[in-house]
């Protein structure tokens, strides 16, 4: 876990602008070429169009079989507090600044949408915090909630990160004899999670949340402070990826 935040902290594109900065002030010959290179870096960096084409190459396509019922749908929502999003159903204002600022509510949304249409029939869910309360209580709480039955909706483990929920959901399919899943994760996420769960040996298809076409405008070669929370997004995966890899995990 300690690595982990060491990596999040060095993918940060921003820190080597600081670090350019501070060489800037030491280097005597040829500054103005090193200026030159640091602002066309500070501009790729922070432009919508580098991770739009990114994404473009990225993004995998859905295999997602509308004629299909799939025995259960996951949603990589491990993150998210579903507590919290509970609470947010029943109060407007907080319902809006929780969902607006949450790309992890988007995939719960899709998958609870798939468990009502009869596409999956049960949806699963990690859970990221240790509490005191029976799992049959929050399930129930839960369901009725999110306007599913009890027997709709299960929680299959703590969770962590990514591979926590691909090994969580591997012990939970060899405990009830799962079948075929439907993942369901944001676009930029899906590579690394797909990965991680086929070598988990899980018989899976997928859907993405988030997924964009690549469309440019002027707005695409504009800095913006999204545009670098879109690379920081772009180079996280990337770097996730190799990572597990070269870790064996994928």
């Amino acid at each position: 876990m300690f690595l982990r935040h060491i990596i999040q902290f060095l993918i940060n594109p921003i820190l080597y602008v600081y670090l350019g900065i501070i060489l800037l002030l030491f280097i005597k010959n040829h500054r103005k070429k090193y200026l030159v290179i640091l602002i066309f870096y500070s501009y790729i960096i922070a432009i919508p169009l580098t991770a739009q084409l990114f994404l473009s190459v990225w993004q995998m396509p859905h295999s997602f079989q509308s004629e299909y019922k799939y025995d259960a749908v996951v949603t990589l929502a491990g993150a998210s507090d579903m507590d919290l999003y509970v609470a947010a159903i029943n109060n407007p204002e907080r319902c809006y600044y929780y969902i607006s600022g949450s790309t992890n509510v988007d995939r719960l949304i899709a998958a609870i949408e798939f468990v009502r249409k009869n596409n999956a029939k049960i949806l699963l869910l990690g859970d990221w915090r240790f509490l005191d309360i029976p799992k049959e209580q929050r399930i129930k709480k839960y369901a009725t909630a999110l306007n599913l039955k009890e027997k709709q909706i299960d929680i299959y483990g703590w969770v962590g990160r990514t591979l926590d929920e691909a090994t969580g959901v591997r012990e939970y399919v060899k405990k009830y004899k799962i079948g075929k899943i439907l993942l369901v994760t944001t676009a930029v996420h899906m590579r690394r999670s797909h990965a991680m769960f086929k070598k988990q040996g899980l018989d899976v298809d997928i859907f993405s949340v988030n997924k964009k076409g690549l469309s440019i405008n002027k707005y695409s070669f504009l800095p913006s402070y999204r545009g670098l929370g879109d690379t920081y997004d772009c180079l996280y995966e990337l770097v996730g990826y190799i990572g597990y890899y070269l870790n064996g995990e994928l």
